[in-house]
């Protein structure tokens, strides 16, 4: 019964998922005259290219379900791993089917370790190649197995990718690149890529293999929140392969959850210093929370942008005001509990949803618009406490509405102009030729012309750059001149 057990698991293991019934186990003496032949391939016995004459694809299958392959010697065991890559014994549904295999045939090497809270032996279980004689579904399978990152294969507990920033544990490794650039790179016989390889016809046929299957599950809706199944993971994964995918934004959709908004609760807000315990509790619960929902926008933006057609009017704006809130609330929180906990939006390095939306350091200008449109909001709330938390996240252009919204209201513009807005650096590159730097800024000119607390402020901004001896030179709107006579007066006046 075990050893029935054992093979009927295996099966389902070998074939992902598409095994319906299971055939009895070989013979002990037909085990040891595979083990015969396949010592014979492996030494060159016998002529190479020769067919198998102990061997066919259904004493494979069975006997790779079997205890016996299990404990078999290194060398004939891999020249078998590698003929069921050869006759399409590596299929699959999903990563779990992979790891599921690769688990039975080796099951001292870690494939399905689970980690915990600490980052401590994370260490990638190993890495196969394929050969040039695999199917493609085998080939794409190794190609899975070997790019996705390594914690989404052993972190079940949670969401992965937040597992990795809370860890500071690079997402990638051990890739140096991510995961459609691995997956496009693959070479038969190296299990090893690095940046900049072409794409190969190997990597380009295990993408399109793996776009295919990634899609297809994660419509599905059986995605998990932790292990190789990870919803975020995969999601990341597919659209590594492929930024505009036909099936991303239904299965964006899909993932969506719900609409929950992120904001600091009011007692924490007038009470920073002295937050409960649990308290903080709620508020970590909540900064995970919020830091899922970035790792989600790092992909439902760009598809915003990318597919615009997909998506009902206003989807970019709206989404673009909750990663603005949960940008704030992540800065709010992190003042609240003083201790590093992890849980900061630039951990995500380059799925940090500010910098995939700002490809190259560039806004679209229908996102630098709506952020204005966004900081010119935030300005309506009397004081300077958003100014003073530093959100040193949130692009210029929201803080630029914001101060144009305070200076066209006569209010007090927080010192925004001159600590969070390019104001000095685009006139230095006005000053140096680039007349759309000026362009930028030029809404800020009119102040120019007022008295009061708003001239002064864009007038404190602009001049920083005047200690440029070229800028001073060039000076296109005359600020440089205008401020040395001023003061060269005041000075004569105090003599």
């Amino acid at each position: 019964m075990i050893r029935e057990l054992f093979a009927g698991l295996a099966c389902l293991m070998l074939l992902g998922g598409r095994c319906t019934a299971y055939a009895q186990p070989l013979a002990a003496r037909e085990v040891a005259e595979i083990k015969r032949e396949a010592w014979r391939k492996k030494r060159e016995e016998d002529a190479p290219g020769g067919a198998w004459q102990s061997l066919d694809r259904d004493k494979l299958v069975r006997l790779m379900r079997m205890p016996e392959f299990v404990g078999m010697e290194h060398e004939p065991k891999a020249l078998l791993v590698d003929l069921a890559g050869e006759w399409d014994l590596m299929r699959f549904d999903k990563p779990s089917d992979v790891q599921a295999r690769w688990a039975a045939w080796y099951p001292d090497r870690g494939f399905d370790k689970v980690v915990g809270d600490q980052r401590a032996n994370l260490n990638r279980a190993g890495s196969f190649h394929s050969e040039p004689q695999y199917s493609p579904e085998s080939g794409a399978a190794i190609a899975l197995q070997h790019c996705l990152a390594t914690p989404a294969w052993h972190v079940r507990h949670k969401d992965p990718m937040l597992w990795a920033v809370e860890q500071g544990a690079g997402w990638e490794e051990p890739n140096v690149f991510d995961f459609g650039q691995c997956v496009l790179q693959q070479v038969d016989d190296v299990s090893v890529s690095y940046p900049g390889r072409p794409a190969t016809a190997r990597g380009k046929q295990s993408a399109a293999i793996l776009e295919q299957k990634l899609s297809a599950f994660l419509m599905s809706g059986q995605c998990t929140v932790g292990g190789p199944d990870a919803c975020l993971s995969l999601l990341h994964a597919l659209h590594s392969l492929n930024r505009q995918a036909p099936q991303l934004p239904g299965i964006l959709q899909r993932l969506a959850g719900p609409g929950e908004r992120f904001a600091l609760p009011a007692a924490l807000a007038e009470r920073p210093g002295n937050a409960t315990p649990d308290e903080l509790s709620q508020l970590r619960a909540l900064r995970e929370r919020a830091m899922l929902r970035a790792i989600y926008l790092s992909v439902k933006l760009p598809n915003t942008v990318q597919q615009p057609d997909a998506w009902p009017d206003g989807e970019l704006e709206r989404e673009l005001a909750i990663l603005v809130e949960l940008t704030v609330f992540q800065r709010q929180g992190a003042w609240v509990n003083a201790r590093q906990d992890g849980l900061e939006l630039d951990r995500l390095q380059e799925r940090n949803p500010w910098a995939r939306i700002a490809p190259g350091g560039v806004l679209p200008e229908r996102l630098a618009q709506a952020l204005e449109a966004l900081g010119a909001q935030a300005a309506a709330a009397p004081g300077c406490r958003l100014a003073e938390l530093q959100v040193s996240e949130l692009p210029w252009q929201y803080w630029l509405g914001f101060a144009l919204a305070r200076l066209q209201m006569g209010q007090d513009e927080c010192r925004i102009l001159a600590s969070s807005v390019p104001v000095a650096r685009r006139y230095q590159e006005a000053a140096e030729g680039n007349p759309a730097a000026l362009r930028e800024i030029a809404r800020l000119r009119p102040f120019l012309q007022r008295q009061g607390a708003g001239r002064d402020a864009v007038l404190a901004a602009l001049v920083q750059a005047c200690a440029q001896p070229h800028v001073a030179r060039q000076d296109p709107w005359r600020i440089c001149r205008a401020t040395a006579l001023y003061n060269r007066r005041i000075e004569q006046g105090n003599q």
